[in-house]
């Protein structure tokens, strides 16, 4: 009995005195060996470790986490090129300064080995993160009447796996006059992480958010996140990553308003070829939609990416991390793009349908690099055409009933007129489309008469190819220069 009671009093020493101390500091070094293999990878992001003060059964720090100059730069310029207005230099700075002033963020950590924070269980340590002191947040919380911005909990087992869950909070506010609000049923998630594995997998679910203003509206119903997928380090992530919306309303006081009922869009990046090679592929698909007086349905495109040298892959994904508007190098990109399609790549689109008002279109395309066509990289450039024309093969195949090819082509002749009409001149937009949709079956006929498109019981359809200099249409074959010159 002595020995049991000695053994259980060692025992109890170990777990609740040298234990905690012990795991407290396995903590703090595994906390700096992640953040190391994070800065490793270059994925235009930092991360370091502000503060970490180590108690005995407890420890607190800042981690920050903060985008490059250049990436940051890169970012804002990409959004300022976008915008209808463009960004005066005095907010293109403070921009970039809110980006690389970063986001701190700050944890508290109950040390193991005995666990109780989110029940009781053996564990290298129980955490609690959330936004630490920095202006922009403190606005942002005032702002939107929140105790913070968003909350993570978690546990992290002896092997480096674990699990959290996350939360922000609802809000609901409204402009100064009422004249807008913007509300939030809050966000929640949860998810595990495999150390060895770098593996992610994590599901967050936003029931409600909307927005409202005198002119437009937006709401969005049961928003899901889903990733399971291998964190980068040097390279491109890879697994699954999901979006699925109930639905997102769009409501305007002009009318049109647009209702898109299951929207969906999927990705996935997998490797083959013993790690050297990737493929990607892209789905966006939607059972539902209204766009102002239009019924879309069926809606559902793939777009794949197979055969990618991943060593070629990595390096373009690392370049594309850090380069900026100011130091764009034409002659480093051109390098990177012929070391890819040096390997030989496939792109296509394998499925495409989509219904509107009953109406329905298919189509299907790929287009393929032949790696041994590609000329060295002193001949390689990217508008050399017949460079193009020498290393591309590919196919597209589509068919659209009657009704709905009318309405192509009658948006198609809309363009053309408008573009053709002097800028002194204005015409009613009304008289614009009666016009076009008048020119539409001739126009359909005159591609028919060229062999371009194929009259069909239902509507129309064509066959297309390009190999070795022929191009195909339907069943007509040709050299190329017959189209594009010599």
């Amino acid at each position: 009995m002595k020995k049991i009671l000695i053994g259980a009093v060692v025992l109890a020493a170990l777990l609740f005195g040298v234990g905690p101390f012990a795991v407290g500091v396995l903590s703090e070094k595994q906390i700096k060996a992640s953040l190391k293999e994070a800065r490793g990878a270059d994925v235009g992001v930092i991360a370091e470790l502000r503060d970490h003060n180590r108690g005995f059964l407890t420890s607190t720090g800042t981690i920050l986490v903060a985008y490059t100059q250049e990436q940051a730069e890169a970012f804002v310029a990409s959004v300022d090129t976008d915008a209808e207005q463009p960004m005066s230099p005095e907010f293109r700075a403070e921009f970039v300064g809110y980006m690389t002033e970063g986001l701190p963020l700050r944890y508290t950590m109950t040390h193991g080995p005995v666990l109780f924070d989110r029940g009781f269980g053996f564990g290298a340590n129980d955490a609690r993160v959330t936004v630490g002191d920095v202006d922009w947040a403190s606005e942002a919380k005032e702002f939107l009447e929140v105790d913070e911005l968003f909350l993570v909990e978690g546990r992290t087992g002896f092997t480096g796996n674990g699990s959290f869950d996350f939360s922000m909070p609802a809000f609901d506010i409204e402009d100064e006059d009422s004249s807008g609000t913007m509300m939030s049923a809050g966000v929640t998630g949860s998810g595990t992480w495999h150390q060895g594995k770098r593996l992610l997998n994590a599901e967050f679910t936003a029931p409600k958010f909307a927005f409202k203003d005198p002119e437009a509206n937006l709401a969005v119903d049961n928003a899901v996140f889903n990733v399971s997928s291998t964190l980068p380090v040097n390279g491109v992530s890879l697994g699954t990553t999901s979006m699925h919306f109930g639905t997102i309303a769009m409501t305007f006081d002009e009318g049109d308003d647009v209702i898109m009922d299951g929207f969906r869009m999927d990705a996935e990046v997998s490797e083959k070829d013993g790690g050297k090679l990737l493929d990607m592929v892209t789905t966006l698909a939607m059972p539902n939609a209204t766009f102002g007086e239009d019924k879309v349905s069926d809606f559902k495109i793939v777009m794949q990416m197979n055969d990618i040298d991943k060593d070629a892959a990595n390096r373009f994904q690392e370049w594309a991390n850090n380069v900026s508007e100011d130091d764009f190098n034409e002659q480093e990109m051109n390098e990177l793009l012929h070391n890819v399609l040096s390997k030989g790549m496939f792109v296509a689109i394998p499925e495409m349908n989509i219904t509107v008002n009953g109406d329905s279109m298919s189509m299907t395309s790929g287009v393929r690099t032949d790696a041994a066509k590609v000329p060295d990289l002193d001949g390689f450039f990217l508008m050399d055409i017949p460079m193009w024309m020498e290393i591309l093969s590919g196919d597209l195949n589509f068919s659209a009933d009657e009704s709905l090819a009318l309405n192509m082509a009658t948006a198609t002749l809309v363009s053309q007129l408008v573009e053709q009409i002097p800028p002194e001149q204005e015409m009613d937009p009304a008289e614009l489309g009666a016009l076009a949709e008048q020119q539409a079956p001739m126009f359909l006929d005159t591609l028919v008469q060229q062999g371009m498109i194929v009259r069909t019981d239902s509507g129309y359809e064509g066959t297309y190819g390009y190999e070795n200099g022929i191009i195909k249409l339907n069943d007509i074959e040709a050299p190329a220069e017959m189209f594009f010159g010599p």
